[in-house]
């Protein structure tokens, strides 16, 4: 933690709140700062993960660093889809023909944003990580859009436990389940979604993942549980004994 680096009080708080402030900073390059351009998703992953694994000053800067990286790929990525043929073509004057003054000027000023974005990124990887947190906790989306291209994002589609099915049948449920589906625990709400990730970020944390799992099956009941490892198994999580 930060705090075993001698940074506390102030300076943390000023920290973390320059780590929700990367993001933001990476679309505007001229004025350094446009709360537009980070996600909800985004800030939760990346305060999760300095939060919960960043052990030196140092390594705070190496996951600084990644997450400028990884926004700065995003919104690149975001004007190349804005300047494609067919989303340009949707640009159109007050008779409905394509106003190609208009969409030459968007052209023209997101390929000039995308420059500047990719002399950051380049700049960015060159800088030394040699103490990068190697970490592969993978985080399960229900959106092929969130992310932005980040590996360790997946995409797991919504299971759908209808009460007629035989796995409906054989746990006793009486009404349809979903992976969106919330369970009030003693900590919160949660959906099974949720309690996935949660439990795949202590991937490289096999006694704090233990002791989590072990609490699940203590709070949730037999059906609940045996529907939350469906999903650990369908996600790769656990293995079947």
């Amino acid at each position: 933690m930060l705090e075993a680096s001698g940074i506390t009080g102030a300076r943390l708080d000023a920290a973390l709140f320059d780590l929700a402030m990367l993001g933001a900073a990476s679309m505007n390059i001229d004025k350094g700062l446009d709360l537009r351009a980070i996600s909800d998703f985004e800030t939760k992953q990346f305060m999760k993960l300095q939060g919960g694994n960043v052990a030196s000053l140092k390594q705070y800067q190496a996951v600084a660093n990644d997450f400028r990286l990884q926004t700065s790929k995003e919104n690149i990525a975001e004007i190349d889809r804005n300047l494609l043929e067919s989303n340009l073509l949707l640009i159109t004057d007050r008779f409905g023909q394509p106003d190609l003054v208009k969409q030459e000027a968007l052209k023209k000023t997101g390929l000039k944003i995308r420059k500047k974005l990719e002399e950051r990124l380049a700049s960015l990887e060159e800088m030394d990580t040699s103490e990068k947190l190697n970490s592969k906790v993978e985080t399960f989306v229900i959106d092929t859009e969130v992310g932005g291209g980040d590996e360790n994002v997946k995409v797991f589609p919504t299971i759908q436990i209808s009460p007629n099915s035989q796995f409906g049948q054989s746990i006793g449920i009486t009404e349809p389940i979903n992976t969106e589906t919330k369970l009030e625990l003693v900590d919160g709400t949660f959906s099974y979604r949720d309690l996935m990730n949660n439990y795949a970020r202590y991937a490289n944390e096999p006694q704090l993942q233990q002791s989590y799992y072990l609490s699940l099956q203590k709070q949730l009941t037999p059906a609940q549980f045996q529907i939350l490892n469906i999903h650990l198994l369908e996600a790769g999580l656990i293995q079947v004994q």
